[in-house]
């Protein structure tokens, strides 16, 4: 937002006037909150600035708040003195394009990385800037295949949130032709990361039971449940 906004001229030092009430000073945070998509409570410099401080962002946008803070801080600063010492008024769109700059320059320091998500790329839309993406730490080539005609093939996950702690699990099943012949999701209360995959296996061989697939080829990432029931103890 652009406003016609400067120094007020108040000769208050106080620092919740200046960096808080001054009309330079709440254009720019305007500009800073929108730009970021915050909303911070101005009441105190203090709490104003101790909130500003601890907000989370992924690490790029991070370091990018951090140089707008600290650019909104000195340009009010800035203005003050120039209006004080040599009667000159910086408005609204010079102290922007300051901040803007400072952000942009940061950006090239390439410290961290941004989150995959819309709020981040929003962000760095709104200063023009390129994300930088994490790298996956491993790349695997995963190829699915479907099962032979007459069978049914069911890929199935559980999880949970804690240990123990509330988990789910799900199923969906195929055809020889890939094509999807049913699915389901099932919340569980609080169980063991492993139980939620003993509990999806049971499910799924119940439920394609129940609907006459008695050939059914069972698919899952926990290798301790495909050797549980591989086995062939007592």
């Amino acid at each position: 937002m652009i406003r016609d906004s400067s120094v007020c001229g108040v000769s208050s030092e106080s620092s919740n006037h200046l960096f808080i009430r001054c009309p330079l000073a709440v254009a720019l945070w305007e500009s800073v909150f929108s730009a970021f998509q915050l909303c911070i409570s101005v009441d105190t410099w203090s709490s104003f600035f101790s909130q500003a401080m601890s907000v989370s962002f992924s690490d790029q946008v991070h370091v990018l708040w951090k140089i707008d803070i600290h650019a909104d801080i000195w340009s009010v600063w800035f203005a003050r003195n120039q209006w004080i010492f040599e009667s000159k008024t910086m408005d609204f769109r010079s102290a922007l394009s300051f901040v803007w700059r400072a952000v942009s320059d940061a950006n090239r320091l390439e410290i961290g990385c941004m989150r995959n998500c819309v709020d981040d790329l929003l962000i760095l839309h709104r200063f023009d800037l390129h994300g930088r993406p994490a790298r996956a730490l491993v790349i695997k080539s995963v190829i699915w295949s479907p099962p032979a005609p007459g069978w049914t093939k069911v890929n199935i996950d559980g999880a949970a949130l804690s240990s123990p702690g509330a988990g789910g699990c799900r199923g969906i099943f195929h055809n020889c032709r890939a094509f999807v012949k049913g699915c389901f999701v099932v919340p569980l209360d609080h169980v063991f990361a492993f139980e939620a995959e003993l509990r999806i296996a049971s499910i799924a061989i119940n439920f394609a039971w129940q609907n006459g697939w008695h050939r059914i080829w069972l698919e899952s990432d926990s290798s301790y449940m495909v050797q549980l029931l591989s086995s062939r103890s007592e």
